[in-house]
């Protein structure tokens, strides 16, 4: 199986017929007559496509005989699956499938992105299996006909976590080191020295586009080609095509 992929499903003119900074042969050049855009409202170019409706999405892509997924999502920030019921969701009408941890746990899992340096061991299954990890995990896949028909058999599968206290969280979960300069020379002249401990969340995604993902598999050739609202294609493609075995 190939894997191909649509970076972004937005519709862009070619680059390098819109900038002067690239040449043919490879080269560089900098136009230093341009304004500077530093403190300058800079029309973007992409705006004229999409405030008259000719952007392309995700939503606008329908291949033939398109399905849609929906997820059963845990309420529970941890637990244990202590049972889960797919007959309900699955005897809806224009379901075609409807699919559990069990099912996919050969798949493999996600993996984060490695920018940063792993504390322990973080695992992220594609659907829940046994337990619960955080509040919205995906612990079925209803695949329909319709979007409201995959929505509707999601709301449909029955599963009871039984909850458990959360332990404290870790001091770190991800590390990582910079500096630039002689820091202590710096710090051994300063006035002040502050020290803070800031505590993020893992993720915080706040996308105007949400991260719609369509697949469409052309059995003559084998090959899988993806569109996806994603700044990060080529991990996305490397990613997929390591849990697929391609």
């Amino acid at each position: 199986m190939n894997t191909s992929f649509v970076p972004d499903c937005r519709s862009a003119r070619r680059r390098g017929a819109e900038s002067d900074v690239g040449s043919r042969d490879g080269s560089i050049s900098v136009d230093n007559a341009r304004p500077n855009a530093i403190g300058r409202a800079v029309p973007r170019r992409e705006d004229r496509r999409l405030i008259t409706g000719e952007g392309r999405f995700v939503a606008d892509i329908f291949p033939d005989d398109v399905l849609h997924v929906a997820f059963a999502r845990s309420p529970s920030a941890r637990g244990r699956i202590v049972d889960l019921e797919l007959t309900d969701g699955a005897g809806l009408p224009g379901v075609a499938a409807v699919f559990s941890g069990a099912d996919v746990r050969d798949v493999g899992v996600l993996n984060i992105n490695p920018v940063l340096e792993h504390i322990g061991t973080l695992h992220y299954p594609i659907l829940a299996g046994t337990h619960v990890m955080a509040v919205g995990q995906p612990v079925a896949a209803v695949l329909a006909e319709s979007a409201h028909h995959a929505t509707d058999a999601a709301e449909a599968v029955f599963f009871d976590i039984d909850e458990y206290d959360l332990p404290a969280p870790p001091d770190g979960g991800l590390s990582g080191h910079w500096q630039r300069g002689n820091v202590d020379a710096a710090f051994a002249r300063a006035d002040h020295v502050v020290t803070a401990t800031v505590r993020h969340p893992r993720l915080a995604p706040a996308p105007m586009e949400t991260r719609g993902v369509v697949c469409d598999y052309d059995r003559t050739g084998d090959i899988v080609t993806v569109w996806y609202a994603s700044q990060t294609p080529h991990r996305a493609r490397s990613e997929l095509a390591r849990m697929l075995s391609v």
